[in-house]
Formats: structure tokens, C-alpha cells, sequence
């Protein structure tokens, strides 16, 4: 369903990061088949959590999400 949305929206290349944006999470969180609850799979992390995902974004991850925006479908 992710790769799905992303592809509707002109970004299929990007579908993991677009995943990561929506619900502030890491992808292999999002996707972590021994967690068969969703709600746990996809709760919003706490301020530390989402402060600690930020430090480590990387200037690449930077310039995929400026691609990723201007590569969208309005």
C-alpha cells in the first residue's frame, strides 16, 4: 500500500522515505512483521524519539526529501 500511495503520487522511487515522513518512524519499524498489531507498529514516537530521528538525518536524506517534494504531483 505504501509503494502504491507513493506511485499515485509521482514518488514511487521514494516510497520507503515517504513512509518515514508520514507516520516519523523508521521504515523497518513500519514494517516489523513480528509486531502484528499496527497501532504499536505505528504510534507516534515521543519527543525524545522524534528528536533522536532527526539528529540523524544526513544531508542525503536532506536533498531526497527536496527531490522527493518537488517530484510530487500537486
Amino acid at each position: 500500500m505504501i509503494q502504491e500511495a507513493a506511485s499515485n503520487l509521482g514518488v514511487g522511487q521514494f516510497y520507503q522515505l515517504l513512509a518515514i515522513m508520514v507516520s516519523r518512524k523508521d521504515y523497518k519499524d513500519i514494517m516489523n512483521k513480528k509486531e502484528i498489531d499496527f497501532n504499536k507498529r505505528l504510534k507516534l514516537p515521543n519527543k525524545e524519539e522524534q528528536k533522536e530521528m532527526m539528529n540523524q538525518l544526513t544531508s542525503d536524506v536532506l536533498k531526497d526529501i527536496t527531490v522527493l517534494f518537488s517530484e510530487m504531483n500537486k
